[in-house]
């Protein structure tokens, strides 16, 4: 009978779990991560494994937050690994400002830093209004005869 490895001390399970929480930043698959874990003799079963991954995510990311919510967080960490992980060679070349300004770019957006503001507004005694008003007439299967009567026949509207 094969006997089980000792457990893993506190810190370097923690050690461990940053290990996945990089490769997971850097972008690595999720059965990726799972060979490594399990290659690196950090576990020998796959549920095992699945459980690290799990509680490496859950260390960064709330509970509570939502699902779109955490995938932005994801994402955001992604960005700022990518950042760092740039050689310091290329960070003064122009081709490297460029690229960190564009990971910047995204950064901010994603974290809803650059709120675009759209405002539409009519005449103060006419607010606009929209109206939606459904039709149960198919055009398509009208001839072309039929349409140019329905055009001709329409009363032009006040505000026209």
């Amino acid at each position: 009978m094969m006997k089980a490895p000792p457990r893993s001390t506190k810190v370097e399970f923690e050690r461990r779990l940053l290990a996945v929480q990089a490769w997971l930043i850097e972008g690595n698959t999720h059965a990726m991560v799972l060979k490594n874990i399990i290659d690196q003799k950090w576990s020998n079963s796959k549920r095992h494994a699945e459980k690290m991954i799990q509680l490496a995510r859950e260390r960064w990311i709330d509970f509570e937050d939502e699902s779109l919510d955490k995938k932005r967080k994801f994402k955001i960490q992604e960005l700022k690994h990518m950042k760092r992980s740039l050689a310091q060679e290329y960070r003064t070349t122009p081709e490297g400002i460029k690229a960190l300004l564009s990971i910047e770019k995204e950064i901010i957006k994603l974290e809803g830093l650059s709120i675009k503001k759209i405002e539409i507004s009519g005449d103060e005694e006419k607010p606009l209004q929209v109206k939606h008003i459904p039709s149960d007439v198919d055009y398509t299967k009208l001839s072309n005869e039929v349409l140019e009567k329905i055009v001709l026949a329409r009363k032009p509207r006040e505000d026209e």
